[in-house]
């Protein structure tokens, strides 16, 4: 079952570089064509997860791909749950929860040819995952609305 999944990861790996790159075959579907579907659980928003999905299934009309979205707090324990049950049921994993799932062993590494092609701060260090998208959290307010504070620092507004 992990072989299969192993597989499975690497068809959407390559599904989601091909956006950038041109896609290469995965070594072994024969596995992934009996089963006929790919569980693709996610956390990122479901426009993104169903273009991925489509691309997919066009690269590969013979699989389905079912996708589960939810938050990442709510997919990772999904995801502890299943391995606590014995009964791991997705294939594929997109989004901020991917960096902790090696902890729960719940996925093998895997170094995509592509993967260089992506900086180094981007790829773990064991090969567990190499990051394809970014999201960046600021933070910004009203000064006509919130009173300005001196920084502890520098004592500057």
């Amino acid at each position: 079952m992990i072989l299969r999944k192993l597989i499975v990861l690497v068809a959407i790996q390559f599904s989601l570089v091909q956006l950038l790159f041109a896609a290469e075959e995965a070594p072994d579907l024969s596995t992934a064509k009996k089963e006929g579907k790919v569980v693709l659980y996610v956390s990122t928003n479901l426009p993104l997860a169903q273009g991925i999905a489509k691309g997919f299934e066009q690269k590969y009309p013979f699989l389905k791909v079912d996708i589960t979205r939810t938050s990442g707090e709510s997919l990772l324990n999904r995801i502890k749950t299943e391995k606590l049950a014995g009964k791991i049921l997705f294939d594929v994993v997109y989004g901020a929860t991917v960096p902790l799932l090696p902890a729960l062993g719940v996925v093998k590494p895997y170094v995509s040819s592509q993967a260089p092609a992506y900086p180094q701060k981007f790829r773990e260090a064991k090969d567990f995952w190499t990051g394809v998208s970014a999201n960046y959290y600021v933070m910004g307010f009203n000064t006509k609305l919130v009173s300005k504070l001196k920084s502890r620092k520098t004592g500057k507004i």
